[in-house]
């Protein structure tokens, strides 16, 4: 499994603005903070302990994807566009989060164009790893079949 810091690229001063708009919420081993489908409700920042990010496959089976570590935060792409989340985070350990509604979160953006380019950066290289990923899922999950 991927170690992805989903804070690379993106200033300590974006974290500290989330992070003073929002709650402190604590999941225990195993608890969900987030399940695939369901809508965005606001972005989490990991403040300590250790969560995992998964996917159900086309097969139903669930694909881990990533580990997320302190300072990593999730929940942004599908805050900003108003649709679900396509993964699900499990807490591996106990673990807090920063929880910053959806609607503060925007109008955070929409006050501040300076953090916008770096959540457009952000998106940007979040993109790309799903996109990598993509393929590495469909290399093991779907084998491509070469017609003779």
């Amino acid at each position: 499994m991927e170690n992805v810091n989903s804070q690379a690229g993106v200033s300590k001063g974006l974290i500290a603005e989330l992070e003073s708009l929002g709650q402190s919420v604590s999941y225990k081993p195993g608890e969900f903070v987030l399940r695939e489908g369901e809508s965005g409700k606001g972005i989490y920042v990991l403040r300590s302990g250790i969560a995992r990010v998964s996917m159900a496959s086309l097969e139903g089976k669930t694909l881990q994807l990533r580990e997320l570590q302190p300072g990593s935060f999730i929940g942004l792409s599908s805050t900003l566009s108003c649709d679900h989340c396509c993964y699900t985070v499990e807490a591996t350990a106990a673990a807090e989060f920063t929880f910053v509604p959806a609607e503060a979160a925007q109008e955070l953006l929409r006050s501040r164009p300076d953090l916008c380019l770096q959540v457009i950066q952000h998106l940007g290289q979040e993109m790309s790893s799903l996109c990598h990923e993509r393929t590495l899922l469909n290399i093991r999950v779907r084998p491509v079949q070469m017609e003779t």
